[in-house]
């Protein structure tokens, strides 16, 4: 998809965007900065991350703060799109979220009511293997937690830090998730998290994508 073509759907809880101009207006706006991650689980390959100075990132090593022009090369070549939760302050992690492209415009086109717009249109493309990759990613037995992972820290389909892992319940493979401070209130919805008490929130093993030695990775949504 090039960015001429790119499309943006705005409703009154998610905003999604592919634009370049678009979304480095977001970002901008929301205080943070483009960076590329280094993921080593993934052979070293940089994935486009959102930097908030001032946060976990500033000690995060595998994470660079870069330019426009080397982070939008990363963006379409991964084909990202920025979510922006629009019933979230404009302010801080948590209000925005970069996520598979292919995959948000489908749950938009599913969410989105009639008062919904599209501001630009595009094609409706063809049933690709990565979408049949999805599903059969969807049928897959889900990973067992243990408490083991207690620690570890939990990340977002895109490598964003969310929170630490407090507790595992094996029996009922539920991981409970302490968040970042000051952001539970912006993502425990999105990341359909039921509240356990103030501050910790569970997440069920079908939402966990990999659980590696130091992390624990959700799937997209």
């Amino acid at each position: 998809m090039d960015d001429d073509t790119d499309t943006t759907i705005t409703s009154e809880e998610t905003n999604i965007t592919t634009t370049h101009e678009t979304v480095r207006t977001w970002v901008e706006s929301n205080g943070a900065k483009p960076a590329l991650r280094t993921d080593e689980t993934q052979g070293e390959r940089e994935l486009p991350y959102i930097y908030y100075p001032g946060t976990d990132g500033d000690d995060d090593e595998s994470v660079e703060e870069t330019s426009w022009e080397a982070f939008f090369e990363r963006f379409d070549a991964h084909e990202l799109a920025l979510v922006r939760y629009g019933d979230r302050p404009n302010e801080g992690p948590g209000q925005l979220e970069l996520v598979d492209r292919t995959g948000a415009y489908e749950e938009a086109e599913r969410d989105t009511d009639p008062k919904s717009k599209v501001t630009e249109t595009t094609e409706a493309p063809a049933e690709t293997a990565a979408e049949a990759a999805v599903s059969a990613t969807n049928e897959a037995p889900s990973l067992s937690p243990d408490d083991g992972d207690v620690g570890k820290r939990v990340v977002n389909a895109s490598g964003e830090k969310v929170g630490v892992v407090t507790k595992v319940d094996e029996a009922s493979s539920m991981v409970y998730v302490d968040p970042n401070p000051g952001i539970a209130d912006r993502i425990k919805t999105r990341l359909g998290w039921k509240s356990r008490d103030e501050e910790a929130y569970s997440v069920s093993a079908e939402r966990i994508e990999a659980i590696e030695d130091d992390e624990v990775r959700l799937k997209s949504l």
